[in-house]
């Protein structure tokens, strides 16, 4: 089964649990991946984290998300067309990464 983007209970899904958690940022995989999995996984998260300040979204689970989230996206495993403009160090969490 592919990742579907335009599936609305798919997004609305990823709303609540952009709403539940409350996330300070997002960050998903580049809107230009080669792989059509990864694009359609960082279309949903854009369009799930638009949608989860939405106070008319029917069958909410939760209440609109009033806060901007900011939406990062993170490098293709290849380097393909991405030039990054923030890095984060995570020298204190590379164990655990690993």
């Amino acid at each position: 089964m592919c990742v579907d983007s335009h599936n609305q209970e798919v997004i609305c899904a990823v709303a609540d649990v952009v709403s539940y958690c409350k996330p300070d940022v997002i960050i998903t995989h580049n809107d230009e991946d080669y792989m059509q999995d990864h694009t359609e996984a960082s279309r949903l998260a854009v369009n799930g984290s638009f949608c989860s300040g939405l106070n008319h979204r029917p069958n909410s689970k939760y209440e609109a998300f009033s806060s901007f989230i900011p939406v990062f996206f993170m490098d293709t495993l290849a380097g393909v067309n991405f030039q990054p403009t923030h890095y984060v160090d995570i020298t204190n969490q590379i164990d655990k990464k690993i």
